[in-house]
């Protein structure tokens, strides 16, 4: 059974950003609040950063990273700027991945397809032209 976290903001929230997260993310995933918490004491630190969304995109939930510092940006004017400049990382990183899937694509089922029909079209006209002459 998976449990869910509250998500609504609590008093020992400093940052009006809801703990464990606005998203509600399983409460096993408790290493995302740490690595968040981790941001936020060490705010100036991108190694920080860093981590905490490397490790959200590894467990699959970069839209809980972005919900949380699309969060801090809304209500901290001064982490704005650093919490834009994270979004358009997040963003970066996402349209890299989905550029990367895409060219994961295998062209080959294309070419089976292709040479299947170029023998199927040798054959009808091979079994056409036997026909004419029979």
């Amino acid at each position: 059974m998976q449990h869910v976290v509250s998500t609504s903001p609590t008093e020992d929230s400093p940052d009006g950003v809801a703990s464990p997260g606005a998203a509600g993310i399983p409460a096993e995933a408790a290493p995302v609040e740490a690595a968040w918490q981790a941001v936020l004491d060490g705010w100036e630190d991108p190694g920080a950063h860093e981590r905490f969304l490397a490790l959200c995109e590894a467990m699959g939930v970069s839209a809980e990273a972005g919900a949380r510092y699309r969060s801090l940006r809304e209500s901290d004017p001064a982490r704005a700027a650093e919490a834009q400049k994270r979004l358009d990382q997040l963003v970066a990183r996402a349209l890299a991945r989905l550029q990367l899937e895409r060219s994961e694509v295998s062209p080959r089922p294309r070419r089976w397809l292709f040479l299947l029909a170029v023998l199927a079209t040798i054959c009808l006209l091979t079994a056409a032209t036997r026909m004419m002459l029979a």
